[in-house]
């Protein structure tokens, strides 16, 4: 057992309450490998820990688990060209076909009110049926990251650690998840992409190609508030669709 399991519960619970929504045992094993001579004992210790202090919850759900998260399916930077039209449309009938595996029950660990109250953040639980396979193919990304870039673990923040900006600006998005920049702002949106139209890929391309730090400094002006504070302070963010 590694010295300093308890450092890793910890990281486990702020993967959980922070970063992303989710996890299964093997999940948690795989984010405690090459970090400990026996993850499996290590995490089975962690989750008891977590669990007996009420600071992560255990629930059986239905995914689609839609492959291993290898890499993403889309990628765009800024000062890239704008897709196409035809390629939003290729992509979008191959995610279709990606979402149309059988359900799986899997048993996942989930972060409690009282630790998402010691993070700040909001809300816990479970989510809803339809949120089930996609926040779990979120955490195997968080992995992929966790195993080939490692030191952007530190930036990433999972949707909820950042202002719902949907309920509050019409048409905003609120992507998956996010690496910041040491300024608090967003440099990379990461998202998980469902079975999306490609209408709906046009709208995620036009939210982090400008109109999210548009329609959040029109917030601004509108309250007099200093438009630099939002996370949406570049003009055009890279995005990653997995």
């Amino acid at each position: 057992m590694c010295s300093d399991s308890e450092q890793l519960a910890l990281e486990t619970l702020r993967m959980l309450a922070v970063q992303v929504n989710m996890a299964s045992r093997v999940q948690v094993i795989r984010s405690y490998m090459g970090l400990c001579e026996e993850p499996e004992k290590v995490c089975d210790g962690s989750l008891r820990f977590l669990l007996r202090a009420g600071l992560i919850e255990r629930a059986t759900i239905e995914v689609r688990t839609a492959g291993p998260a290898t890499k993403p399916v889309f990628v765009w930077q800024p000062d890239w060209g704008d897709p196409d039209r035809a390629e939003l449309e290729e992509l979008a009938e191959s995610l279709a076909v990606r979402w149309s595996s059988p359900f799986e029950a899997v048993e996942v660990y989930i972060a409690s009110r009282v630790a998402a109250n010691l993070f700040g953040v909001r809300g816990a639980g479970v989510g809803r049926p339809c949120e089930w396979s996609h926040n779990f193919r979120l955490t195997e990304v968080f992995l992929h990251y966790r195993e080939h870039s490692p030191d952007l673990l530190t930036r990433w923040v999972g949707e909820v650690a950042v202002t719902k900006w949907g309920k509050r600006v019409k048409h905003m998005k609120d992507p998956d998840a996010f690496l910041m920049d040491q300024r608090g702002q967003i440099e990379r949106v990461i998202e998980v992409a469902g079975k999306y139209t490609a209408d709906h890929l046009s709208d995620i391309h036009q939210h982090c190609g400008g109109e999210a730090y548009r329609r959040l400094n029109d917030l601004a002006d509108e309250n007099g508030a200093d438009s630099s504070l939002h996370p949406y302070g570049r003009r055009e963010i890279g995005y990653e669709l997995w």
